[in-house]
């Protein structure tokens, strides 16, 4: 039987947990072990207690395995895998009103450079937006978009205009389509001019080679 491993950091307080729960909720899932994050009392109901036992305990070590020691010294005393998980969040998602600031804070501050890396800025974009959404803070779609669009730079004037003027309504998805189809656009562009410009270069070295290769016969002979 084939044992498969799964690259998961240990999840200490610097981790961003709402990625690292997907992913360890993941692994649970491959190994079939994700029902133990319910409680025994809503796993199936036809295993015997001993079998809803056994997965709880491989559910329960499993996340173990995947946890910093600062995090699991907090953690030790829950017994089953829900409590842990349970738990878990209560550390490392905490929903106090300051952590909500803060991140507010983030999202509204949130500018992208002149000459910066567009996908560097969507990325930071959407981990704010993924961490609030953890934290149970949502957003309109729209507000979302004017937010995103409003954190680019003067040289995305023209784009955000044209955004904002040829449709009544916007969505999130539609300013990251865009996004990425300017980026796209860009790097074919700045291809075609390095390529024109090798070109022109080769067209200009000729005429030099051509006299040289005429200064070689008067020479020879």
């Amino acid at each position: 039987m084939t044992t498969l491993k799964y690259d998961i950091p240990l999840l200490d307080r610097d981790t961003r947990f709402s990625l690292w729960q997907v992913k360890m909720r993941a692994v649970l899932a491959q190994l079939d072990l994700d029902d133990a994050l319910l409680g025994r009392d809503k796993m199936h109901a036809s295993w015997s207690d001993e079998e809803k036992d056994r997965k709880d305990r491989k559910a329960l070590s499993h996340i173990h395995l995947h946890l910093s020691n600062n995090i699991l010294q907090e953690v030790m005393k829950e017994s089953t895998a829900a409590a842990l998980w349970l738990k878990l969040e209560q550390i490392c998602m905490t929903k106090d009103l300051t952590s909500k600031m803060h991140l507010k804070q983030k999202l509204f501050s949130l500018k992208m450079q002149e000459g910066g890396s567009l996908l560097d800025h969507l990325s930071t974009f959407k981990e704010i937006i993924t961490d609030l959404e953890a934290m149970e803070v949502k957003y309109d779609e729209e507000d979302l978009s004017l937010i995103l669009l409003c954190s680019l730079p003067s040289s995305y004037s023209n784009f955000r205009d044209t955004i904002l003027y040829s449709r009544d309504t916007l969505t999130l998805h539609e300013v990251y389509e865009a996004l990425h189809a300017k980026e796209k656009m860009k790097d074919v562009v700045s291809t075609e001019g390095s390529s024109s410009k090798g070109e022109s270069l080769a067209v200009r070295g000729r005429p030099a080679d051509k006299n040289d290769s005429k200064g070689k016969n008067k020479r020879n002979s």
